[in-house]
């Protein structure tokens, strides 16, 4: 039976007659139907030459009505169903486009909030570097504008030279940010600078690892040796004044271990004033020179208090992050060198892991490395010991230097410090750690000592892995609070140490006050 399936056309051949007449005329071909047409007319004119002309007309003229009107019909459903036949095709074709696009559209919305989500993440972030920028140029510019208006009314600035020069060091930063307010003019000085000193300059020496850095044997090192201690020897002469800051009993690479003693013993004898952080260093290096007690100037480390950005909120930034309340993060800072002890820290944190199963627990090494053969041959220790671990992600070597922006969010979202030194006296780290109130895991020395007792400060003994391991076992069940006692924090303040430690310089060199 013929039939349309489309509603909207289906009541045009409702009639069981109309489909089964629709379905015959559907048969007869068009040359079929040129006959029909043609007999139609015959018998139409046969009937004109007959008696009963009007039945034959009338039969005829009905033939041909029903003829075209069969054909106009059909040749309508015809159409009608090709149409139809068309708009489903397209109607499904538009239902599949449409479900596409409602899928990428879905997809498009996700990566859209994602992108706000990072975007405001990223607007509070720079909020917060602008607001600690702003304040670093505010206290710049305050210290510039005390300077200026304290310049004209001062005598004649004095000059004092640093070497080596440390541009980047932020503890020098520290150390001599107030000495232009108190009548000094800092100057970097590299070794050709010192022809240039005149009588009445301060030269101030710092690290001597530099001094012996270029010799290749134990014989040019003492070569390079006498060279220092007579050119250090002919400033004094000239009536230039000498400080010599010591920062640890020898340097953490010595290579050439009688030709350094010897450097620092002869500089001890030749400087006027020897700058010292703690009065316990003045015992921690006596088996290896002696610092004549009335050359001794205490000045201790500051803390890097207005430096870094202290006003980011942990919980925020471990939270942007993607830090759950089960993350434990271990950080060491600083240098990526021999003496930090990082391997050791590798290889407990399996033991870590077992004792904190329900924890995840991750340690970030960040800090340069420089170009020595012996540090390049350390970092590549240590990746040979993250690689084999069994699960080397959870130990990052970031081998860069830290900004000072991001420097202060590590700090802020550790849980702990870690550096476990085989050597070493006084610790910048330390110190930084404490300006954030970081629970920190050092080795133990009597400098370290007199500073742990202000904060939440662990010390174990040099070399002990299982005292490193309880320590630092210790403090993540624990989790000590951040507190660091008021008067530590007001004591080791960047001005007030730079302040006290030039006017002492004044006092101890007899130059005029202001």
């Amino acid at each position: 039976m013929f039939s349309v399936e489309h509603p909207r056309y289906r009541y045009l051949v409702s009639s069981p007659r109309l489909q089964t007449y629709a379905a015959r005329i559907l048969r007869i071909g068009p040359r079929k139907r040129a006959a029909l047409l043609l007999g139609t007319v015959a018998v139409i004119g046969l009937g004109f030459l007959s008696n009963d002309w009007f039945v034959t007309t009338m039969v005829g003229f009905g033939g041909v009505v029903l003829l075209a009107t069969g054909t106009a019909v059909l040749e309508l459903l015809r159409w009608r169903q090709r149409t139809h036949g068309r708009y489903q095709r397209l109607l499904t074709r538009n239902i599949q486009i449409t479900d596409q696009l409602e899928r990428q559209h879905e997809k498009h919305i996700g990566l859209v909030r994602r992108e706000q989500n990072l975007a405001a993440r990223n607007k509070r972030l720079a909020s917060e570097l602008a607001l600690w920028t702003r304040d670093q140029d505010e206290d710049r510019n305050w210290r510039d504008l005390r300077s200026a208006l304290v310049s004209p009314c001062a005598p004649a600035r004095q000059r004092l030279f640093v070497f080596p020069p440390g541009n980047e060091n932020d503890y020098l930063k520290l150390l001599y940010q107030e000495f232009p307010m108190h009548g000094f003019e800092v100057i970097p000085a590299k070794p050709a600078a010192m022809d240039g000193l005149r009588r009445g300059d301060i030269f101030h020496l710092h690290w001597t690892k530099w001094m012996l850095a270029r010799c290749k044997s134990e014989t040019e090192a003492h070569d390079a040796v006498d060279v220092w201690l007579e050119r250090l020897n002919a400033l004094r002469r000239q009536g230039v004044h000498l400080i010599w800051s010591v920062h640890e009993e020898l340097p953490h690479e010595c290579n050439y271990l009688a030709a350094e003693l010897r450097l620092r013993r002869g500089i001890c004898e030749l400087v006027d004033i020897v700058h010292v952080l703690d009065e316990a260093t003045a015992e921690l290096v006596r088996d290896s020179f002696e610092i004549p007690a009335k050359k001794e100037l205490i000045a201790p480390h500051p803390t890097y208090a207005g430096t870094l950005p202290d006003h980011l909120r942990r919980e925020s930034l471990r939270r942007d992050l993607g830090f759950g309340a089960d993350d434990v993060l271990l950080i060491g800072l600083g240098s990526i060198r021999p003496y930090k002890g990082y391997e050791r820290v590798i290889k407990l944190l399996p033991q870590l892991n077992e004792s904190f199963p329900s924890k995840r627990i991750r340690f970030l090494i960040a800090g340069n490395v420089q170009a020595d053969p012996e540090v390049q041959a350390y970092r590549r220790t240590l990746e040979e010991l993250i690689a084999s671990l069994e699960r080397p992600e959870s130990v990052v070597l970031h081998a860069r230097k830290v900004s000072r922006y991001y420097l202060g969010v590590l700090l802020q979202i550790a849980d702990l410090s870690v550096a476990p030194y085989t050597s070493g006296g006084n610790s910048g780290v330390l110190m930084l750690n404490m300006t954030f109130g970081l629970p920190t895991v050092i080795t133990a020395n009597p400098i370290i000592d007199s500073i742990a007792v202000n904060g939440p400060v662990t010390t174990c003994p040099a070399g002990d892995d299982d005292a490193l391991l309880a320590g630092i076992t210790r403090v993540l069940a624990d989790s000590p609070s951040r507190q660091i006692k008021p008067e530590f924090s007001a004591q080791y303040a960047p001005d007030k140490v730079s302040a006290d430690f030039a006017e002492a310089l004044r006092q101890r060199l007899g130059l005029p006050s202001l």
